[in-house]
């Protein structure tokens, strides 16, 4: 039966039914004969005809109120009157609709998030205005548009750096996709910055040609390669041939995983010799940095696998802890702050820590449980020691791990700390363990002494300055200082900058030791200008918990040359751990759930997860 309403009054009504469908019909307007399609259950196409058209008549109408039932769950959701939303242009839509995308990204959320029925209730709730973006808008306009806003962004930023420090590692998801990642470490406006510059798929083999190639592409996609100081890697044998300027086959029999990435600067022979692009690179890459954390893993490991009895006890502790933590009756026991603590092979000191967590739980509640790998008291006693022996080490990996922070000066101070300290843990337990660590603490950190950029750090750091030095070293170190600032502020002098300008350092000319000897200039020198050396170096250490970038830049006006050495030195990052934080996320984002997620689609969500602000 047709709907009575006085909006019917102003159309021409069909008479017969046959002239439409059941429920629908088609009426002629009596002010402007338009023929109008509507309902006879409802008046919304005439009423709208009638305010488009004659809106002097639409005034007059008497229109019923809107019914206060409760609208439906799909009307609610949609919004219950036209022009009730908000535009795409409307700026709070703007801010909502960032505000779901970095949401999404940071919390590793899946795209279909947008799609879920009660989130929808629940922006609704919030804002009614809002319009949710659909899941094919989200991934296929809006996360490419956020992704492509972060890496404008960092590009702008990364031009105003100095100097970049580099880290490069490789990756693989539980599906077996391999990644490459680098991250960017740098100074600006003396605050330490940690960027990520790719983590993107990695496909053929893990070669050092390959590793390169994809490095020079993100460098190229930057514009910042000639920025680059210093690349921090592990010690894998692909790693250290991709950085290295030696041809590939020089390196193949003479690769042991534990190269220190000798500075091969110094051995290379004038730039009219220099390697051409035929037998290495295009150009020639920068100073490769061995990973401290890395190094540092390897000397426990040497210590550990060299005792016999340790590895026994370590087995037997892994074993009773894998036992408990199947056990529901041993979880009930040893619950909360009894909890059992499982090692991984990824991390050295979470071996540490499985054996604390055994250690917490006393003689008594290990009676209560029925296991068959209960230690016995003389192994309860070498397991303890060997927490005291291993303690130092774990000091020196938290320190050199630090995020954002100046990590490069502590490289040589936590060597020497090592030293002494594995010298005290000798006198008290003499045992094969020890002595090993000793050995391999001088086979495999030792290095780290004799490399120049630690020794800047170090020197340049003020709150270690010249102290770290033995009595036959002051000199040395001084007189390195005092060679790069003659060459900063000879350069500096050169391209008309005043001293408070900050140009990048150019590269020196490094030279073998035996090739400077034969090969001195005959040309006298000027005497090297120690003004700001001396001056910085005579002053006293600021206090060790004090921050050496807010050290640097109140002396910025008075220590410019050195302000922008600083700069660039503390800048280099200990480790890779910033890469190998990178992989962490991206294992999170490569859970069971979403093993469809495409590697562009990846790429993005970490651009967007890593680097917002």
């Amino acid at each position: 039966m047709p709907l009575k309403s006085n909006v019917h009054s102003h159309f021409n009504m069909p008479s017969s039914s046959s002239e439409c469908k059941p429920g629908n019909l088609k009426a002629v307007c009596r002010h402007c004969n338009q023929p109008v399609g509507g309902s006879t259950k409802a008046t919304s196409n005439f009423r709208r005809h009638l305010e488009k058209n004659h809106p002097e008549i639409y005034e007059k109408l008497d229109i019923p109120p809107a019914d206060p039932q409760q609208p439906s769950m799909v009307n609610f959701m949609k919004g219950s009157t036209k022009g009730s939303k908000w535009t795409s242009t409307n700026s709070r839509q703007i801010e909502l609709t960032n505000c779901i995308v970095n949401f999404i990204a940071h919390d590793l959320l899946p795209l279909s998030l947008v799609d879920s029925e009660r989130f929808r209730m629940l922006m609704v709730t919030a804002e009614p205005k809002f319009s949710m973006p659909s899941r094919k808008h989200l991934s296929s306009v809006l996360l490419p548009q956020k992704s492509n806003s972060v890496q404008s962004r960092l590009k702008t930023k990364l031009q105003k750096a100095q100097s970049l420090c580099v880290t490069v590692d490789l990756w693989s998801s539980r599906d077996m996709r391999s990644f490459i990642g680098v991250t960017r470490h740098f100074i600006l406006d003396y605050n330490m910055n940690s960027v990520m510059l790719a983590c993107r798929r990695f496909k053929g083999t893990h070669t050092s040609e390959n590793i390169y190639e994809l490095y020079q592409e993100t460098m190229a996609l930057y514009n910042v390669g000639s920025k680059v100081t210093t690349i921090v890697t592990d010690n894998a044998a692909n790693m250290v041939k991709a950085f290295t300027l030696f041809p590939m086959e020089q390196l193949e029999d003479d690769d042991d995983g534990d190269d220190f990435g000798v500075n091969v600067c110094d051995t290379l022979p004038s730039d009219d010799t220099a390697p051409t692009k035929s037998t290495v690179y295009e150009y020639l890459p920068p100073n490769r940095s061995p990973c401290f954390a890395h190094t540092l893993r390897l000397v426990v490991k040497d210590g550990l696998e060299n005792d016999s009895q340790i590895k026994q006890f370590l087995a037997k502790v892994a074993k009773l802890v894998s036992f408990c933590r199947k056990s529901t009756t041993a979880t009930e026991v040893l619950s909360n702050e009894l909890k059992l603590q499982m090692a991984t092979c990824t991390r050295w000191n979470s071996q540490l820590m499985m054996i604390r967590s055994v250690l917490r739980v006393s003689s008594d509640v290990w009676d209560k449980l029925d296991t068959p790998y209960k230690l016995k008291q003389y192994e309860l006693n070498t397991i303890k020691e060997l927490c005291d022996i291993l303690e130092p080490f774990e000091y020196v990996t938290h320190q050199i791990q630090g995020q954002n922070m100046v990590t490069s000066s502590l490289v040589i101070n936590c060597v020497r700390g090592l030293r002494a300290a594995l010298a005290n843990l000798h006198e008290v337990h003499k045992c094969k363990l020890v002595s090993t660590l000793q050995a391999s603490t001088e086979t495999r950190l030792s290095k780290f002494e004799s490399m120049e950029d630690f020794q800047l750090a170090a020197t340049l750091d003020p709150r270690y300055k010249l102290d770290w030095c033995h009595d036959n070293e002051v000199e040395d170190i001084r007189d390195l200082l005092t060679r790069k600032y003659d060459a900063l502020n000879a350069a500096c002098s050169g391209c008309g900058a005043s001293s408070s300008t900050a140009p990048e350092e150019p590269p020196p000319m490094k030279r073998n030791k035996f090739f400077a000897l034969v090969n001195r200039s005959s040309t006298p020198t000027a005497r090297p200008s120690e003004t700001e050396v001396s001056l910085y170096l005579s002053q006293p250490c600021i206090q060790e918990d004090s921050d050496p970038l807010g050290y640097w830049k109140a002396k910025q006006s008075e220590l410019p040359i050195l302000t922008i050495l600083a700069t660039k030195y503390l800048a280099i990052p200990a480790t890779s751990a910033p890469v190998e934080r990178l992989f962490s996320v991206a294992g999170k984002l490569f859970r069971p759930e979403r093993c469809n997620l495409g590697d562009k689609k990846f790429e993005e969500l970490m651009m967007i997860r890593c680097n917002s602000e």
